[in-house]
């Protein structure tokens, strides 16, 4: 029986029935078979991972953490990088950085309790630090806080984690213990510092005259009856910096949401901390919580109803001498009182114990340059580096009319006066008069004195161009913005005005972001100018910091906002009157933008100088202010100085690198300064992006597509990229800007496809340039303009590509390929020297090729060009590395609806 079924089965598998097969019929049976087999394996390939993928696998081990939390990068439009949806609620992180900081990894840890407080984000916005924040569930469990303490810095491997920042410390109480003893131990033995708000008691106690203690802390928290007196800031601490020591604010704290509560360390304690600031309560002290014990006045007033008068801490600084963990202490919550920002830039300071400093970007040193650049202006009264402030105020539309208010020579001689005057707060201070030649000849009897008085103080004051007739260049033609240059040039060559050439300034900012190429060529041809401004990059209305850029070999410095703007002429005109204005002032957005500001150049206009003079009101209020109670030294300087120091100081956050354009459809600032006859939006903008890598078919695959009716291919670059636009990864290619990228497709017959029978039709643009994956540059620059945009990666196996690759240079003709074989460049890669050259080439070949072997010269550059061809050949190949980058930009929730990957294994 086993005998005839073994038979059976021997037959089964016999080859006889196939040669009676005719041989096309046997053909066609083993493409069958093929095709059959090959499914099956990619299957299985494809479930059980083992396609060839070891080198991807290697290069993800060099992120361990890349599947649990996300990497911190650097991009001027990524301020949430999201994870999965499933991570986010499983660990509720929101990981922020800012505009390209160079980071090794370390970060500020927020752990809050719901959404982030707005002005702890906004001072870590603005501070260009990376910060990471980390939300408690409704129980107060933060899951992901020991996945945290686990990272390392990539560069050095020291904690990742450089200071923590409870929103509420008592989600810090109400951790587990041996969480809580995790959190402890990771900031003594790495001596990181913590920053607790106790939000007014709010989580301990609220009822009046409640006295909790802080945890294990020799400290309570004194709920207060009453509202508190004035705002103390303590003398002789090393923890203020920035803020000047022993100033007083005089009056009750009587907000509702404030102050009701401080800090008093336990009888026997009070050696153990420190008052930063403090205030006079009115309340009976309780029993031994007195004087004796508060760690501020150690003196005692009797009134005539004999209760007694204490000063007790608002915020209290813990140097660590009871566990040593070093943590300074606000009983308020984050925007309780208009200086507790200013006191958390100072803790964050102190706690860094060196990391950071006081000059955004915090964590960048000063380089030589910028020492050098400070030092070339003869800074007198010498502060630290960190806390001089440069600013200046132009004052646009000199001579404009139109307000109905008269410049009369009384506000000339005050504008002339004042600056002066503002030379005792800000050293070399000048007023920057951007002036419009056509309306000095045309002003009425009325102004004309006021005009004629300033041209009289003309030496006195900096100038710069603000065009002829104050039109808006992106409405003008190239030649029309020549005539008005020159014409306005003409007008300051007649009156004699030292008018600078380095620095002008658009009306309304037309042309210099969005840009107009044509503004910045007839700038370099007429007054070959180096600078200038604007309040439109990234975004008007935005957040976080105004950015700079450099466009055409001109630097484009952020320009700020005073919130009085040329209709603002009398008091009644400003929204809030004076209320109002000393808001902006004392504590408020303006204080605070010199404060996080290195460089300031604000913008006023002519208007604001004449009626009520409001300009010259808010900033004498405001370097009054800065001067009572900061330490920071304010310095003034000519425009070119001040683009220098810009240039220096934010070199690593795009300063000298051309803006990261945005959609000017999308924000109508930006649209209203859109020449109106260019295109943008939807229509304007490709719907589909395929990003390579080269040798990966990704020039099949676009010739496939030119093939759909519904989708439109852009023209070929004849002659330079052919098929490929390479607009996000090329600089030459990216300054054409934005116009010329949406001109790149078209509907013309040539393009059309042969199978398109309705050409009408709306159709998807489509490009594709091979050179977008690996570039650095192009994932931020694609997610600014097309966050949405769907994506096509092709992945080949790497091997066949770097040998695609080759074989591509050596058909090409290049020296490289013909110096080396495909075997000895993986084997030698960039370690390639000239002994091994020579060992593997012959001198005769050499000398064939054009290399001299005794020439080091020679033999350097070739070394150099073998050394490019095995990047060319083995980087494209290091996926993950590469995705990773794509990945933090277009979120993870994005990939499975935009982000299409090709495995061509």
């Amino acid at each position: 029986m086993s005998f005839l079924m073994a038979r059976k089965i021997r037959s089964y598998f016999s080859l006889r029935p196939l040669r009676r097969l005719r041989p096309t019929k046997l053909f066609i049976f083993g493409i069958v078979i093929f095709m059959l087999v090959y499914f099956v394996l990619s299957v299985f390939l494809r479930y059980t991972g083992c396609c060839n993928l070891e080198c991807v696998r290697a290069t993800l081990l060099q992120y361990p953490y890349v599947c649990r939390l996300p990497i911190i990068k650097h991009t001027v439009k990524s301020h949430q990088i999201h994870t999965t949806k499933a991570t986010q609620e499983a660990h509720k992180v929101h990981e922020t950085s800012q505009h390209r900081a160079p980071s090794s990894g370390s970060f500020v840890l927020v752990v809050s309790a719901g959404v982030p407080n707005s002005d702890i984000v906004h001072l870590l916005d603005h501070l260009f630090l990376s910060y990471r924040i980390i939300i408690a569930d409704h129980r107060g469990y933060i899951p992901s806080l020991l996945d945290l303490l686990r990272l390392s810095n990539v560069e050095d491997h020291s904690p990742a984690v450089q200071l923590f920042i409870f929103e509420d410390f008592a989600l810090y109480l109400r951790l587990p213990i041996d969480l809580r003893s995790s959190v402890d131990q990771y900031c003594i033995t790495n001596d990181v510092g913590v920053i607790a708000f106790l939000n007014e008691g709010r989580a301990f106690s609220t009822e009046p005259d409640s006295l909790t203690k802080v945890g294990t802390l020799p400290v309570f928290l004194h709920r207060l009856r009453n509202s508190p007196w004035g705002i103390f800031i303590a003398r002789n601490t090393t923890a203020l910096h920035i803020t000047r020591q022993g100033r007083l604010q005089p009056g009750p704290l009587e907000s509702v949401d404030c102050c009701r509560a401080t800090l008093v360390p336990a009888s026997g304690s009070e050696h153990l901390f420190v008052p930063l600031m403090f205030t006079r309560t009115v309340d009976k002290p309780f029993g031994k919580t007195d004087l004796g014990t508060s760690p501020v006045y150690h003196t005692v007033e009797k009134n005539a109803k004999e209760s007694l008068t204490v000063y007790q801490s608002l915020i209290i600084e813990d140097p660590g001498l009871h566990d040593g963990i070093r943590r300074i202490m606000f009983s308020t919550s984050p925007n309780g009182l208009w200086i507790n920002k200013m006191l958390l830039f100072d803790a964050m300071i102190h706690l860094s114990r060196g990391r950071i400093h006081a000059s955004p970007p915090v964590n960048i040193p000063f380089n030589k340059a910028y020492q050098d650049l400070s030092l070339s202006f003869s800074l007198t009264n010498p502060a630290s580096a960190d806390l001089v402030r440069w600013l200046l105020i132009d004052v646009d539309d000199v001579f404009l009319r139109g307000s109905g208010v008269t410049f009369t020579k009384q506000d000339a001689t005050a504008l002339h006066a004042t600056q002066s005057h503002w030379r005792h707060y800000v050293q070399g201070f000048r007023f920057n008069l951007g002036f419009c030649g056509q309306f000095f000849e045309r002003a009425n009897s009325m102004d004309r004195p006021g005009y004629e008085t300033i041209l009289k103080y003309r030496n006195d004051f900096w100038w710069f161009d603000h065009l002829w007739n104050h039109l808006q260049p992106h409405k003008l033609n190239f030649s029309t913005l020549m005539d008005l240059m020159h014409r306005n040039k003409h007008f300051a060559e007649v009156h004699d005005i030292p008018v600078s050439s380095d620095y002008a300034v658009a009306p309304h900012h037309s042309g210099v972001y969005p840009i107009v190429p044509d503004l910045y060529e007839a700038w370099r041809r007429v007054w070959n100018l180096s600078c200038t401004s604007t309040v439109h990059y990234p975004h008007l209305l935005t957040p976080r910091p105004h950015l700079g850029f450099r466009y055409s070999d001109v630097q484009v410095l952020p320009r700020q906002t005073c919130a009085i703007y040329s209709r603002f002429i009398r008091l009644e005109d400003f929204p809030g009157g004076e209320a109002r204005l000393r808001e902006l002032v004392f504590g408020g957005s303006l204080f605070y933008t010199v404060l996080l500001n290195p460089v300031s150049i604000f913008m006023t206009h002519m208007t604001n100088y004449k009626g009520d003079r409001l300009a010259l009101y808010l900033f004498d209020a405001l370097f009054r202010f800065v001067r009572d109670w900061t330490n920071l030294k304010l310095v003034s300087a000519p425009p070119k100085h001040l683009a220098e120091v810009y240039a220096h100081r934010f070199a690593s956050l795009g300063a000298q690198d051309l803006p990261v354009y945005s959609d000017p459809c999308q924000d109508r600032h930006d649209l209203a300064v859109w020449p109106i006859d260019w295109s943008c939006g939807p229509e304007a903008l490709p719907g589909l992006l395929i990003l390579g890598p080269q040798k990966s078919g990704s020039t099949a695959l676009v010739h496939f597509l030119r093939l759909n009716p519904s989708l439109l291919a852009n023209r070929y670059q004849f002659g330079t990229t052919f098929e490929e636009l390479q607009f996000f990864s090329s600089d030459q290619i990216y300054a054409r800007g934005l116009h010329w990228y949406f001109t790149q497709w078209t509907d013309s017959t040539s393009s059309l496809s042969v199978l398109d029978t309705n050409p009408g039709q709306d159709r998807v643009r489509f490009e594709k340039s091979a050179t977008y994956f690996t570039s650095p540059k192009a994932p931020e620059r694609i997610h600014a303009l097309v966050p949405r945009v769907p994506l096509i990666v092709l992945l080949r196996d790497p091997v066949e590509r770097a040998y695609s690759w080759y074989q591509h240079t050596l058909a090409h003709g290049d020296l490289a390929p013909r110096l080396i074989s495909f075997e000895n460049l993986m084997h030698f890669g960039r370690n390639i020297t000239r002994s091994l050259l020579i060992r593997n080439t012959s001198s005769a070949d050499l000398r064939r090729l054009g290399v001299d072997p005794a020439d080091a010269t020679s033999m350097e550059m070739a070394l150099a060009a073998i050394r490019h061809l095995y990047n060319r050949c083995v980087q494209p190949g290091y996926y993950a590395q590469h995705l990773v980058g794509w990945l933090s930009l277009f979120s993870a929730s994005q990939v499975y609806h935009s982000f299409l990957i090709l495995m061509g294994f």
